[in-house]
C-alpha cells in the first residue's frame, strides 16, 4: 500500500482503516478493554515512529498487526514484572524479619542473594 513517506502523510487513513482490527485483536491478547484502548494508541505511535521499517515484504495489516503483538507481549511483561514487586510484598518481608541484613532470609520469600551479617566476606551471603 504506502511506502515509509506515505504512511507518515496517511497515518489518519492507516488508522481508520486498521484501529478496530487491532483494538479487537488487543482485546482477545490481554483481555481487557481499557488496557486493549491504551495499547491500540501505542501500536499506531510505534507504527509511526517505525514507518520507514517497512519492507512492503508483507501486507500493511499484517506488519501493525505483528507491530500490535510485540506491543500487547511487552506490556503483559511489564505488568508480569511489577505484579511481581508490589509494595505489600516488600512491607511483609520487612515486617517478618527484626534484622534488616536478615531480610529475605528469614521469610523464605525474596529470590535475592541477601546478607547473613554485616560484613562483606563471601561466606557471609546465600542465595535463596
Amino acid at each position: 500500500m504506502a511506502k515509509s513517506t506515505e504512511i507518515n502523510g496517511d497515518i489518519e487513513l492507516i488508522y481508520q482503516r486498521h484501529y478496530l482490527d487491532v483494538y479487537k485483536f488487543l482485546i482477545c491478547f490481554v483481555g481487557n478493554r481499557n488496557e486493549a484502548e491504551d495499547l491500540t494508541q501505542e501500536v499506531f505511535i510505534r507504527v509511526l515512529k517505525h514507518s520507514s521499517n517497512f519492507n512492503h515484504q508483507s501486507k500493511l495489516s499484517t506488519w501493525i498487526l505483528s507491530i500490535a503483538k510485540h506491543t500487547a507481549i511487552d506490556h503483559l511483561r511489564r505488568k508480569k514484572f511489577t505484579s511481581i514487586f508490589k509494595d505489600s510484598f516488600f512491607n511483609q518481608i520487612l515486617e517478618e524479619s527484626n534484622n534488616p541484613a536478615q531480610v529475605g532470609v528469614a521469610s523464605g520469600k525474596c529470590g535475592f542473594t541477601t546478607l547473613r551479617k554485616s560484613k562483606y566476606k563471601k561466606s557471609n551471603f546465600s542465595v535463596l
